[in-house]
């Protein structure tokens, strides 16, 4: 659980940036438990986390940002789909 928290502080601070742009960024509480699950790590514990967020989400936002360059973006929702981080425009 205390990893899941963490998970919502990384991903608070990704939402934060993104606002600095006017991109919202919405997150379910699947979303957040996928990140802590699937970047655990006994050896680096959280320091994993934030590598996991910039290969995983970070690197998926920036492609379609780049990708809509032409249309205003006006957010993100991540949640999980067949095990996996689903992106969202909203």
């Amino acid at each position: 659980d205390n990893f899941v928290d963490i998970a919502h502080i990384m991903l608070g601070e990704l939402r934060t940036v993104l606002a600095e742009k006017e991109i919202t960024l919405d997150y379910t509480e699947g979303a957040a438990r996928y990140v802590a699950k699937n970047s655990y790590s006994h050896k680096f514990g959280a320091r994993n986390m934030r590598r996991f967020i910039e290969r995983s989400i970070e690197d998926k936002l920036a492609s379609l940002i780049i990708d809509n360059y032409d249309s205003r973006l006006s957010g993100f929702a991540l949640s999980v789909n067949d095990g996996e981080i689903k992106v969202d425009f909203i």
